[in-house]
């Protein structure tokens, strides 16, 4: 039967028979050369590294040296020195196995008393010169049954009684980490815990394919304190080693190491630019990234190539091979994926695959696309990361004029842990030429009397520029599964500024998260009762151009005396304008804020029933403002909003000048109060029907 070669180091120990003359039936000779083994084959990187960061240079060193007399025509691999032995076929088809023989005659003469250069032989006879000899005694039992290497060579080699010696050659580099892994085989224990020796141990290892020290190498190096020359340094080993079944805990602890330390890119971006392509890709691996969108992702990636590889062509290949299938094009926003295809960085022809298959899934039905993110196989193609940003679906519409449709889908558990303050943003998208993006929270509701879920829209861009839009928030609802219109409005943005409702259902917050929420729905898989991600507040947002209004304003002036008279909850009712046939007017409170917290000095506008008359709605668009010290003859915008009035309805605002009571009455220090007197004002327009509709 043959050995288990994969066993561990709990067996028997064998320590006391190591290199001992009474448990041995054969001499192990061992000899030295001068040189180190190419870094990028099989061997030890070499003696004399007093860190990890020498041993990594030394490698990379003999690495470029190698090249270059590869390059040159004048290097010959020192393991492909002919094997002198009867018994060397086994090793004869990879020049890549380490030197080793049986032999009954002198060094260089074989089995048949010729010389050792035979016409069929692979091998070449150019070797270095032997510096110095070991001789250990060994068990060839024991060897043969720790290592496949060891197994073949002795079964090969055994075929005369007298066959008592076999030999190794080994470079000096490699000396200290064969005889600790000769005594690793007896005892299974090693007496180092440096991590450069462990290294070479693991090397060594690797190249007589003693698993169970390879194992124990990695174990080791793993209870080590991990650091990013470390983890990039078992990254970069042999493939032979590093996609080894007994050394890939090390490599997949490496890579969670370096993919928990660049968690956040962005923040350590500069110094990730730095990084190797190993560690790149580790980086790459994980769902964990916090970064903004899926875009910053691609950004870095582009960058990188960029800095790392000034080839195009050599760029072009690592992008495509290495590097663009960790990138998760479905989830990046459309307006990205229109500059991956003009991409020069990128073949065309691959660009447009990532492209297509990117815009097909975000048309994939949402079971469809659930099913990809958790299937095994495709979960690192179509899964989110833990982005900053909730990605979006949007589409965009150009005639007959910019408007645009953005849908956010919000999982049950991300509801929850937004109480009870938190908030969740969404990733840009754009409308005539401006940045936009949502904002779903937990809130206290208008009278701060509970918590309730809103959702706010907010433009992106700082500075003078403003857009009028008019938009509506809606969601989707069991049991129908249709989107329900919860709020219109129409708006004009400027940078940073945003509007929205802090009660979006009219429900407290319990009502909403209960688990016969009418909000939450289910997805359609069959197969599975996992709760699915379900659809939160899709937005309408629209631009349209100005139809015609029946418009009016009206001004109302107060004396600072009559101001005060409303002190604590006093009101003061206008006359009468018409709008529309109706009859609307204004009324100044003095009330609590929307919080309860202070006193604050509010405005409202009311339609008002009229004897006789049908019942009838009408839209108002309406804007409130107010004369300041400041602006002398202009108005001041306060407040503005869009209302769908009946009989008896009012709207306006609890704290229209964003001050309390004491402040806004406050002697010589009010900016309100011109020549003692407050001056409002309220527009007032009519929406057609056809443009509500």
């Amino acid at each position: 039967m043959d050995p288990d070669f994969s066993r561990g180091s709990g067996g028997p120990s064998f320590e006391f028979a190591f290199n001992s003359v009474n448990f041995s039936d054969r001499v192990l000779r061992i000899e030295i050369v001068a040189g180190d083994d190419a870094a990028g084959a099989k061997g030890a990187a070499g003696e004399g590294c007093s860190s990890l960061a020498d041993w990594a240079h030394q490698r990379k060193r003999r690495r470029e040296e190698l090249r270059r007399e590869k390059e040159s025509g004048k290097y010959t691999d020192l393991e492909t020195c002919k094997v002198e032995a009867e018994e060397c076929d086994a090793y004869e088809e990879n020049n890549e196995e380490p030197v080793a023989m049986i032999e009954e005659s002198p060094p260089d003469i074989g089995q048949d008393g010729e010389d050792g250069e035979s016409s069929d032989s692979s091998w070449s006879m150019e070797c270095t010169q032997v510096l110095r000899v070991k001789s250990i005694y060994i068990s060839s039992a024991i060897l043969a049954a720790k290592s496949p290497f060891f197994y073949k060579l002795f079964s090969n080699g055994m075929k005369e009684s007298d066959q008592r010696h076999a030999t190794l050659r080994i470079t000096t580099s490699e000396e200290n980490a064969l005889m600790e892994l000769l005594s690793f085989m007896y005892s299974g224990k090693l007496t180092t815990n440096q991590p450069t020796l462990l290294l070479d141990i693991l090397m060594i290892a690797d190249k007589f394919e003693v698993v169970s020290c390879m194992r124990h190498c990695s174990q080791l190096l793993r209870s080590l304190p991990m650091t990013t020359e470390s983890a990039l340094l078992y990254l970069d080993l042999p493939s032979s080693i590093s996609m080894a079944a007994a050394v890939q805990p090390l490599t997949d602890t490496a890579k969670e190491f370096l993919a928990n330390k660049y968690k956040d890119l962005t923040k350590l971006q500069d110094e990730a630019m730095n990084i190797p392509l190993a560690g790149i890709e580790a980086i790459l691996w994980s769902n964990d990234l916090q970064v903004a969108s899926e875009d910053a992702i691609y950004d870095f990636v582009i960058k990188w190539a960029r800095s790392q590889y000034p080839k195009l062509e050599e760029r072009r290949e690592i992008l495509g091979t290495r590097l663009l299938p960790l990138v998760r094009f479905c989830h990046m926003t459309c307006r990205k994926l229109r500059k991956v295809l003009a991409c020069n960085d990128l073949d065309h022809e691959q660009a447009t695959k990532c492209v297509t298959e990117a815009l097909l899934y975000k048309a994939d039905a949402p079971h469809r696309q659930r099913a990809l993110a958790a299937d095994v196989l495709t979960c690192k193609k179509y899964a989110e990361r833990a982005y900053k940003y909730r990605p979006l679906k949007v589409v965009e519409f150009d005639r007959p004029y910019p408007q645009c449709i953005a849908y956010l889908d919000l999982k049950r558990e991300e509801c929850s842990r937004l109480f009870p303050s938190g908030r969740i943003y969404s990733q840009a998208f754009h409308l005539a030429g401006q940045g936009f993006f949502l904002s779903a929270h937990c809130n206290m509701d208008q009278q701060s009397a509970f918590h309730c879920f809103g959702l706010f829209l907010g433009m992106q861009e700082k500075g003078s520029t403003s857009v009028t839009v008019d938009y509506e928030f809606a969601a989707r609802t069991r049991p129908s599964g249709e989107f329900v219109s919860k709020y219109k409005g129409y708006y004009t943005f400027t940078g940073g500024k945003a509007v929205g409702y802090r009660n979006l259902f009219a429900i407290p917050w319990s009502s909403f998260m209960a688990d016969d929420s009418l909000f939450f729905i289910d997805g359609a898989d069959d197969t599975s009762s996992q709760r699915a991600a379900p659809a939160l507040p899709h937005p309408l947002l629209v631009t349209s151009p100005p139809p015609p209004r029946r418009c009016v304003a009206a001004y109302m002036d107060l004396t600072r005396e009559e101001c005060s008279r409303l002190f604590p909850s006093g009101r003061l009712r206008s006359q009468p304008l018409r709008l529309a046939g109706r009859p609307f007017y204004l009324t100044a409170r003095c009330n609590m804020d929307q919080r309860d917290t202070f006193h604050c000095f509010g405005l409202f506008i009311a339609m008002e029933e009229e004897e006789g008359s049908p019942a009838a709605s009408v839209t108002v668009e309406y804007d409130l403002a107010a004369r300041t010290r400041r602006s002398g003859d202009e108005f001041v915008s306060m407040y503005k909003g869009y209302y769908t009035f009946t009989g008896g309805r009012s709207c306006g605002y609890r704290n229209l000048l964003g001050t309390p009571w004491p402040s806004f009455m406050a002697d010589g220090d009010s900016v309100f109060f011109i020549d003692g007197v407050l001056h409002l004002r309220a527009e007032l327009s009519v929406k057609e029907d056809s443009y509500l509709n």
